[in-house]
């Protein structure tokens, strides 16, 4: 049995992920408070409770310890964690790790772990240290999370010399680095600010957050001041904080490759103009579950307080439609008054 109270962490009911609950209330994930078990994080099934993070690592006995539970999928098949302890043989460090778990019917004598974030560039000398998880797909086959090491060929910073968000090549400070999984593949996102881009990949409370990943999980979208480095826009201002205004950017995981992401800054204002104003995806009261990419990851909506095409001249914020590298206003540009971002159907029709 387990000792003590049982909850998730307070950052799981936060982050823009799934809960703790399979929607059909037959599971639920829950970490231990106090006692013997305290930290560990478990599974109830069917009245049947189940150890998450049991070590399966056969070259050394690992007593579990603490795990952070990061989101179930829908069904409550598979759930992402992190923890310290080197729970897989391929786990060879103790800094923070991703592992995923997969339900079975006999979880205490099968194997149900897979270590995601595995260090394909250990000679770096720079473990995974995993920050965060932006979301994953609703089969949980990809899941896109932030670390501090480099894991892939092709994940070194952006830029030489150092600018203010980007270290030297090689190095780690002021950078954070993006990642896909996609069942046992990883691949390279993007450069992310270790400061300035926190809010990606850590507990973000507002209405409208600083990520989104479609149920597909075919792409993701997301925040970040380094639009110099990621796409080559000045997004400086000393009216933004850092002076620098955040801007949208997507990843579509069908069109890259492990060393060759496909990344586009959908908010960059395509005649080059410096911003007046961060970029967002909604406004006002709006719910953390808007959809601002369609489930193929082709399409975004967006508001800008900058006008991105001509007929936008109303000097307010805006809605856009962008797809395949092109700006669509949608609403009339016109207006006295903000537009807002509501929500938009599974396929942005």
């Amino acid at each position: 049995p387990v000792t003590g109270s049982a909850a998730t962490s307070s950052t799981s009911f936060s982050e823009l992920l799934e809960g703790p609950f399979s929607r059909d209330g037959s599971r639920v994930f829950f970490t231990a408070i106090g006692g013997a078990d305290n930290g560990r994080l478990f599974v109830r099934d069917d009245g049947v409770t189940s150890l998450v993070n049991e070590s399966e690592n056969t070259n050394q006995t690992i007593t579990p310890g603490a795990a952070t539970f990061r989101g179930a999928t829908p069904d409550g098949s598979k759930v992402f964690f992190t923890s310290a302890q080197p729970l897989a043989n391929e786990d060879t460090d103790t800094s923070t790790d991703l592992y995923r778990y997969t339900h079975s019917g006999d979880p205490a004598n099968e194997d149900n772990l897979t270590l995601v974030s595995v260090d394909g560039e250990p000679d770096d000398a720079v473990p995974a240290n995993v920050q965060g998880v932006l979301g994953f797909s609703d089969d949980g086959s990809r899941v896109y999370f932030v670390a501090v090491g480099q894991l892939v060929d092709g994940a070194e910073p952006l830029c030489e010399p150092p600018t203010p968000t980007c270290a030297p090549t090689g190095g780690t400070a002021g950078v954070r680095r993006l990642y896909l999984w996609e069942e046992g593949e990883l691949s390279f996102v993007a450069m992310l600010a270790a400061s300035g881009d926190g809010l990606v990949w850590g507990t973000d409370t507002r209405a409208v957050p600083k990520r989104y990943v479609p149920p597909s999980g075919a792409g993701v979208l997301f925040f970040s001041r380094r639009a110099l480095e990621l796409a080559g826009y000045d997004n400086s201002n000393p009216a933004c904080s850092d002076g620098l205004c955040e801007q949208i950017f997507l990843y579509q995981a069908g069109d890259s490759t492990p060393t060759s992401p496909d990344l586009a800054c959908v908010s960059c204002n395509p005649t080059g103009a410096p911003p007046t104003a961060p970029a967002g995806v909604g406004g006002g009261e709006l719910t953390r579950r808007a959809r601002h990419l369609t489930t193929d990851a082709r399409r975004v909506f967006l508001v800008s307080p900058d006008p991105l095409v001509a007929n936008d001249t109303n000097g307010r914020r805006d809605v856009y439609l962008w797809e395949d590298a092109a700006l669509e206003l949608i609403s009339s540009g016109r207006s006295d008054e903000d537009s807002l971002f509501a929500e938009a159907s599974p396929s942005g029709d």
